[in-house]
């Protein structure tokens, strides 16, 4: 059986509105595939919209790590990299 890592982002409901008809094409195209969802903020509405499927696994996951602003400014950083980024997120 083959397994997919589906990561949807955590900002609102349209990513995962959208993936619920993705997931369902993909289930009904092949019937040896396992789906691990891994999404936080619209797991409940995930769980509903594919409730009844045992191919799917759900894993609580935040996948976004949104906007980064400077300190003090409503400006983008303009030089740091991504690595510098997710430094000042931890």
């Amino acid at each position: 059986m083959k397994t997919i890592a589906y990561y949807i982002s955590d900002y609102g409901f349209g990513h995962a509105a959208r993936s619920v008809a993705l997931i369902r094409q993909l289930l009904k195209m092949e019937e040896e595939v396992r789906i691990i969802i891994c999404h936080s903020f619209a797991l409940q509405f995930l769980r509903e919209s594919l409730q009844g499927e045992n191919r799917i696994v759900f894993r609580t996951l935040e996948t976004d790590i949104g906007y980064v602003l400077r300190k003090d400014s409503i400006e983008p950083p303009e030089f740091d990299s991504f690595e510098v980024i997710l430094g000042k997120w931890k």
